[in-house]
């Protein structure tokens, strides 16, 4: 029974592992319930989860969740076997290879210096399984070999249900998304409709692939709600609005924000709208964050004063200021970058207001709401979409049509590649 739970935990946490990494991968920051989300990413990004993801076809939280459902499929076998020593010696078999890629993990862990929290879960998890039965389970050796036997056509039936999802799974993050030149206010739909099907077309196979995806998810399911704007920057009618929920230390952010400036650009000024709402990643300020520990929260204070600019000419060039300071950020700076758009006395007041936390509080509800796993949260139209360049400059070339005739060649590239 004990260990059917540890293996049903680490497989289940293997699995959650995963989704943080496919947020990571679609260009958000994620926030580790129990640890600096950093160093997740720095593990994630390292040459050797890369290499075990590209040799295998499955990323490292990938291959947790085969051996959760594999530890989870011997120990029912083994209440269940005619033959019991050989399910003894499948569990022992098991049990030795978590054990080994636990020490392989920790090696690599601490060589990179970065030991993730959460990633800490699962060699506790392996650990505490490997450990009930090293010291309970006695199997004949002549029965380990048929163990592993056992042991290797369970994994392998894993492997193979979760392969197509690991291939699926990108290797890299959201590439940066060089724009053509800016065109002017007021361009004729058919100079948009020209300028996306070149765009498309030119597009390299991968990266048609994942617009194809993220075409097909944003026009799944019913429209939902859309909330009134707090403050929104570009024309109330553009036929696409997108709202960026944001930690201002998150480094995610500030190049989504980079890509926004870009879209600004390079796209006429009434073809898209863009609002800036706000996810601090401190639970010093939202409940859904991780504690940071005593002193001023940076990332509150951050969020509080974007808030107390909102209605200002120059807040979203203020957001840019902040996201550009990320490195030498502190409270004191927050304001100081703030005194060219307002007097440093007037926004210190509004920060400390009633009505600035709960507009902020307002801002971690709704994207509690979506059910956010990392920053950027990124709404268009009031869906949930992956923070990619690529689709919302092609989205906002479409005027938010997903179904525009120009993406058809996205289908045929689809077809090809099958």
């Amino acid at each position: 029974m004990v260990l059917g739970a540890l293996a049903f935990a680490c497989g289940a946490w293997g699995l959650f592992l995963w989704r943080e990494l496919l947020v990571f991968r679609a260009g958000g920051e994620v926030f580790c319930p129990l640890g600096d989300g950093a160093a997740c990413e720095a593990l994630w990004d390292s040459a050797f989860a890369t290499a075990v993801h590209e040799s295998t076809g499955l990323p490292i939280a990938g291959w947790g969740l085969v051996w959760g459902l594999t530890a989870l499929a011997v120990t029912v076998g083994l209440l269940r076997a005619a033959r019991p020593q050989w399910m003894l010696g499948a569990l022992v078999a098991t049990a030795a290879a978590g054990a080994m890629a636990l020490v392989v993990l920790l090696v690599v862990s601490v060589g990179m210096g970065a030991l993730c929290g959460d990633c800490l879960v699962t060699y506790a998890l392996v650990g505490a399984f490997a450990s009930v039965v090293f010291a309970t389970t006695r199997s004949p050796a002549g029965e380990l070999v048929r163990g592993a036997a056992v042991t290797l056509v369970m994994a392998g039936a894993a492997f193979a249900v979760l392969l197509y999802p690991g291939l699926r799974t990108p290797l890299e993050a959201v590439p940066e998304l060089v724009l053509p030149d800016p065109a002017p206010d007021g361009q004729e739909p058919e100079g948009l409709d020209v300028r996306l099907a070149s765009f498309v077309a030119a597009l390299p196979a991968a990266d048609k692939h994942a617009l194809a995806r993220a075409l097909r998810a944003n026009s799944a399911g019913s429209p939902p709600v859309v909330r009134p704007p707090r403050d929104l920057h570009g024309s109330s009618t553009a036929p696409v609005r997108i709202t960026d929920f944001t930690d201002t230390l998150c480094g995610h952010c500030a190049r989504f924000h980079e890509g926004v400036e870009a879209l600004k650009r390079s796209l006429p000024g009434d073809s898209f709208s863009f609002e800036e709402r706000h996810f601090p990643l401190d639970a010093a300020c939202n409940r859904a964050g991780p504690s940071r520990g005593p002193g001023v929260s940076v990332r509150c204070r951050a969020a509080l004063a974007r808030i107390c600019m909102e209605g200002k000419p120059n807040a979203f060039d203020y957001s840019g200021d902040l996201f550009r300071s990320q490195e030498s950020l502190t409270a004191e700076r927050v304001l100081a970058l703030a005194a060219p758009y307002a007097e440093p006395e007037d926004l210190e007041h509004c920060m400390d207001s009633a009505a600035t936390l709960e507009k902020l509080r307002d801002d971690i509800d709704w994207a509690l709401e979506h059910r956010i796993r990392g920053t950027p949260l990124v709404l268009v139209n009031g869906r949930t979409v992956a923070a990619s360049p690529t689709f919302l400059y092609a989205l906002i070339l479409s005027r938010g049509d997903a179904d525009h005739t120009a993406f058809q060649a996205l289908t045929s590239a689809e077809t090809v590649e099958r």
